[in-house]
């Protein structure tokens, strides 16, 4: 699929260069795409160098930043939600419960730790 929205790029950088006066909609006719994904690339095309084909390829979907991670009293108090019980649950807690727990902690509600 990513090959079909990579030629669709190119298609569009040639139109752009072959016919600058032409409006969004006549693009987006001659792509085959839609009005806002026009107006999408071809900011990004027209920012990028002529001979830049890495702009063709689009940007990552992936998180830029990992997320922070969980400070060790939390993990293990979750594993001891998970291993005991509290107020005799009488099953394993899943995460819906285990946030429940960990939200009526007063330890780490003290400490001003983060919580998944």
């Amino acid at each position: 699929m990513e090959a079909v929205y990579y030629a669709a790029r190119a298609n569009l950088q040639r139109l752009l260069r072959h016919y600058p006066d032409w409006t969004r909609s006549q693009l987006a006719q001659a792509t085959g795409m839609s009005v806002s994904w026009i107006d999408k690339w071809k900011k990004r095309l027209l920012q990028a160098p002529d001979n830049d084909e890495q702009v063709l390829r689009g940007l990552s979907r992936a998180p830029h930043h990992p997320s922070p991670r969980l400070d060790q009293q939390v993990v293990d108090r979750v594993l001891e939600i998970r291993d005991d019980p509290p107020e005799n649950l009488g099953r394993i807690p899943g995460p819906k419960a285990i946030l429940y727990y960990l939200g009526r902690d007063e330890a780490l509600k003290e400490k001003g730790v983060r919580r998944p």
